[in-house]
């Protein structure tokens, strides 16, 4: 099941480890695509973990759209260290809908968007791709106005019609609410340093990149790799913070600051 599979015990044990293993071949082979990836997949399970559970009830009860973004993603993930996932199940009964092959679109598209325009078609499922042509780009775009599905359909198949509203994953969090100030600071996410960021990866860089990691609703964010050792130090004291990262006072207070408005800091 989708839920146990991000699980604590599952996602320590097996998940992540899974990752950072294929993460190091991919660099190690400079298979970049791979490699880029498989990093997003690693950084993408800390709010995935964080908000599955959430998801599964809504999606199962509602169809919630923010719920099929984080279930689709955790079913990618799934399926890129090899575990077929779950089918999504269907909580309610499906729009009206046609199927139809890509490189017929061109000539359907009058007849689709018509019956569109009158409320008689949610989305069209393509049974093979959309021809890479001008006029099949057109009559795509023409479809994702008048459908008001469509768009949801192709990011995330059938679901997608029960779910038109459904963002893309890459818009589906916002920030962390940020820390209040206080005499006593504590930590409020995960951290750590990893090879780069997906788009680094993309281009063959794997130069080291801090990254705060929220177990929940909380975009990923990355930051510059010392601000990883200020936080590890941090339990010793500013002062054996600042050293860590080779920070000066006024530069260590800046960083304080900085991460409370992230939300990675915050009032014990």
């Amino acid at each position: 099941m989708i839920v146990d599979f991000f699980a604590p015990p599952h996602l320590h044990g097996r998940l992540r480890p899974t990752l950072q293993h294929r993460l190091d071949v991919a660099i190690d082979a400079s298979d970049w695509p791979e490699a880029a990836d498989t990093l997003a997949a690693l950084i993408d399970t800390w709010p995935v973990a964080g908000t599955v559970e959430t998801a599964w009830a809504r999606w199962t009860a509602e169809a919630d759209p923010l719920a099929l973004s984080i279930l689709s993603r955790a079913r990618e993930i799934m399926t890129l260290v090899g575990v077929a996932p779950q089918a999504l199940p269907l909580p309610a009964p499906l729009p009206p809908h046609q199927t139809c092959k890509g490189d017929a679109l061109v000539a359907a598209r009058a007849a689709l968007c018509a019956q569109a325009a009158d409320g008689a078609l949610s989305g069209v499922l393509f049974e093979s791709p959309v021809p890479e042509t001008a006029a099949a780009r057109l009559a795509l775009g023409e479809l994702r106005m008048e459908a008001p599905a469509q768009l949801a359909v192709e990011r995330y198949g059938v679901p997608g019609l029960l779910a038109p509203d459904a963002p893309a994953w890459e818009q589906t969090f916002g920030a962390a609410p940020p820390g209040r100030p206080g005499p006593t600071l504590g930590i409020r996410c995960d951290f750590a340093t990893l090879p780069g960021t997906p788009a680094q990866l993309r281009n063959g860089d794997p130069s080291p990149v801090g990254w705060l990691l929220w177990t929940g609703p909380a975009e990923p964010v990355p930051v510059a790799a010392p601000v990883i050792r200020f936080l590890g130090a941090l339990h010793e004291g500013l002062q054996a913070a600042n050293q860590a990262a080779g920070l000066d006072l006024e530069r260590g207070r800046e960083v304080v600051d900085e991460l409370i408005r992230l939300g990675a800091l915050g009032a014990a």
